[in-house]
């Protein structure tokens, strides 16, 4: 006897073939509007350890690039880091005067509000301050809750530009501000995967596909019968037919991102010193003004160079591979008789 079929995910299937540059540039999206809205409020938040003295210059965008092409982070990953980060910037925050943060994902249909295991800590603000540190550390913890093998902790320190024991306790900290639960749904991904597109289109960043216009069309189509079956009836009924939008123009697809080689430039300090991208602020230190240093373009003794057409094809295909390889674990998990959320704990 067959277990349960799982609902088709087109949404998912759809976002994890897109091509990693465009997936990024559509999460730095919606990551560069939270942080814009937040950073016109009247407070940066009560400092917390994923704050930076000051905001750190390297785009969002360039962050996630950076991140995704030499830790390598899989796509899944990033897609569950949005849901944890949207979590986090959900949580209440207590201050005087009274304050209401703009959460990372505004329109999301199955949001959940964490409970934080320490409810007296301060949580982070999603603001330039702390956006290149929450990014990070949920980023990790996501690779690591849902893929067996995962990138080493020194590794992913010296690509995100931290010291390698400051990167554990970040770790850490996400998870007692989201009370130690990491479960998740694959209708979530859905869902969250729905959003990412319907946002990428508006923007002019993918495509829209020729099912959906089809499904647009047939929909239109039904509710042009229906009115027109309710004026037969009713003669002196308005017909509330629906507006034809205006054509618009092609939007020109943005420039490649530049290369991170000429803004990352390698460090010239020792192998054993740590690489401090952001320095957080300690408990009563005072704000420098100076500039900090890039994060190193060296990791693990070898230079970071131009990855040829070829292999970045071969790591696209990578990728890929283990995003579906993802899915159909958590498939095969939900059809041996569990739900898909438990399951999922029993394999990290």
């Amino acid at each position: 006897m067959l277990g349960p079929t799982l609902p088709t995910m087109p949404a998912l299937e759809r976002v994890v073939a897109l091509p990693a540059e465009t997936l990024n540039s559509v999460v730095a999206l919606l990551l560069e509007t939270a942080v814009s809205a937040n950073d016109k409020l009247s407070t940066k938040g009560v400092i917390t350890r994923w704050h930076a003295k000051v905001p750190p210059p390297i785009p969002a965008g360039q962050y996630l690039s950076r991140l995704t092409q030499f830790t390598p982070f899989p796509r899944d990953a990033v897609l569950l880091s949005l849901l944890y980060l949207d979590r986090i910037s959900r949580i209440p925050i207590v201050a005087s005067p009274p304050i209401s943060p703009a959460p990372l994902l505004p329109h999301f249909a199955r949001a959940e509000i964490p409970t934080p295991s320490n409810p007296k800590k301060p949580t982070p603000i999603l603001n330039s301050f702390t956006l290149h540190r929450l990014v990070m550390s949920t980023m990790l913890v996501a690779s690591k809750f849902i893929n067996d093998s995962f990138v080493p902790q020194a590794r992913s320190a010296k690509v995100g530009g931290l010291a390698a024991a400051e990167l554990v306790r970040l770790e850490v900290e996400v998870l007692a501000t989201l009370g130690w639960e990491l479960k998740f749904e694959l209708s979530d991904l859905e869902e969250l995967s729905k959003l990412l597109l319907r946002e990428g289109e508006k923007a002019g960043l993918v495509e829209k596909s020729e099912a959906e216009e089809t499904i647009a069309e047939q929909e239109s189509a039904e509710v042009v019968e229906t009115e027109e079956a309710a004026v037969e009836e009713d003669p002196n009924r308005t017909p509330t037919l629906p507006t034809i939008p205006s054509p618009q123009l092609e939007t020109p697809s943005e420039p490649p991102l530049p290369q991170l080689g000429s803004q990352l430039s390698s460090s010239t300090s020792s192998a054993t010193t740590s690489p401090r991208l952001f320095s957080p602020i300690a408990p009563g230190s005072t704000t420098s003004t100076s500039p900090v240093p890039s994060p190193p373009s060296s990791v693990g003794g070898d230079t970071i160079d131009e990855a040829s057409s070829e292999e970045k094809e071969e790591e696209r295909q990578l990728r890929l591979k283990a995003s579906c390889e993802t899915v159909r674990r958590l498939e095969s998990l939900s059809m041996s008789g569990g739900t898909v959320s438990n399951e999922v704990v029993n394999v990290c």
